[in-house]
């Protein structure tokens, strides 16, 4: 399932981004996959949401920073091994089809950038 938070037009939505993202900054767009059979948030005490580490997967979070729009090679890296690491039901060719798509878009919008490092 797709869920969108929007901070600026959902009431709470900027609660529950802070909470789901572990740091305030980053940029956007920015994802995070769930595992469905856990709670991702939690209310402490005082009534702030927290995040349940035990329930994310995976998230646009890479070591150089977000990927959320991936681009260079490394995004499209750590954005497929997103997809890896949680698709249950996609084959190695679904895979490599959205690999090759954002290629080609990254290649359409940045040209040889794309391919570098």
């Amino acid at each position: 399932m797709l869920v969108k938070i929007d901070t600026d037009e959902m009431e709470g939505g900027e609660d529950v981004a802070l909470a789901l993202r572990e740091t305030a900054s980053g940029g956007i767009p920015w994802f995070v996959y769930l595992d469905a059979a856990g709670a991702a948030l939690t209310a402490n005490a005082e009534g702030v949401l927290e995040r349940n580490d035990a329930s994310v997967l995976a998230t646009a979070d890479a070591e150089g920073g977000n990927v959320g729009c991936p681009m260079s090679p490394a995004e499209r890296a750590h954005f497929i091994g997103t997809i890896r690491a949680t698709s249950r039901n996609m084959t190695e060719t679904d895979i490599q089809f959205i690999a090759s798509a954002l290629h080609e878009y990254a290649r359409e919008t940045i040209g040889d950038r794309a391919d570098a490092e």
